[in-house]
């Protein structure tokens, strides 16, 4: 028996609870599956999981032992970074989950740069919404996370890249056709255009000198994704919250106004988060460097 490949297979089962599916994973037959995990019960002489023709569940030593698995698993992968950042060249394999929208919008770019002055790196980026980016991280094995929502978690290390306004804003056209709206009470006469998920609540926290106001909105059309949403406002649809990182050029040429910018909105925070590693990989540590030199008071 391949004790590794076999507690590689333990790992990949215990997480997923699912013979065929931890097949799946691995790219090996189901049976294969089987028989490794009966190995290993065989040379611990316990049983590691609870079979029944539906399913399977660990048992209590199954749960002891994958914990102690995924540890030892975690040095050894930290210990084989360690020996591969000993070349001077930022070479191999870089996985990346960003918030969709800045993705699209900054990353894309960013990382093409990156890669530009790194020859031997291959760089693979996927987009998720910005509130998944942690859960993907930890869950799909990415190097490194982008995410524009709070992120920090036990299991995560979070460095900040930038900040970057929340705007209160319409086209200019939509505002020409239905006048301004100077004080928070008259947004509930205009339809509104919002993620959910940032305003998951019928009214938007703003602050003047101090005091906090709620103000009611009306959403008509929630999209979790704000590069869709600023489609919609210069569609001259209503009035949204939007990311400065999404709209900057649009409030600098004048097809997109603030509403209300006498009014403070919290600002938000593009962060980096990768898992709770003991070593972070010079790769991820180069790529973050220069996402943050590159970022730099950009969209505030």
């Amino acid at each position: 028996m391949n004790r590794f490949k076999a507690i590689e297979t333990f790992i990949v089962t215990g997480q997923t609870k699912n013979f065929s599916v931890a097949a799946r994973k691995l790219r090996i037959s189901r049976a294969l599956v089987s028989r490794q995990i009966s190995e290993l019960e065989s040379v611990l002489g316990t049983r590691l999981f609870h079979r029944t023709t539906r399913d399977v569940s660990l048992t209590e030593a199954g749960h002891q032992y994958l914990g102690a698995c995924i540890k030892l698993t975690s040095q050894f992968a930290v210990e084989e970074t360690r020996l591969a950042d000993l070349h001077t060249e930022i070479q191999g394999g870089l996985r990346i989950v960003s918030a969709r929208s800045f993705g699209e919008l900054h990353m894309a770019t960013a990382i093409c740069d990156f890669q530009a002055s790194h020859g031997n790196l291959k760089i693979e980026m996927e987009l998720a919404a910005g509130t998944k980016t942690p859960l993907q991280l930890h869950e799909s094995g990415f190097d490194l996370g982008i995410s524009i929502s709070h992120s920090k978690t036990l299991s995560s290390v979070e460095t900040k890249l930038a900040d970057f306004e929340w705007v209160l804003c319409a086209s200019k056209s939509y505002l020409e056709r239905h006048g301004p709206i100077n004080v928070p009470n008259q947004l509930i006469d205009h339809p509104a255009l919002m993620n959910q998920i940032q305003v998951p609540n019928s009214n938007i926290v703003l602050r003047k000198l101090g005091r906090k106001i709620n103000a009611k909105i009306k959403t008509v059309v929630a999209i979790t994704n704000y590069l869709a949403l600023r489609q919609s406002v210069l569609n001259d649809s209503g009035v949204s919250l939007l990311p400065s990182f999404c709209i900057k050029d649009d409030l600098e040429n004048g097809l997109i106004c603030r509403i209300l910018s006498d009014f403070e909105i919290s600002k938000g925070r593009i962060t980096a988060v990768y898992p709770h590693y003991e070593y972070v990989p010079r790769k991820v540590r180069a790529l973050t460097a220069f996402l943050k030199a590159r970022f730099k008071n950009k969209f505030e």
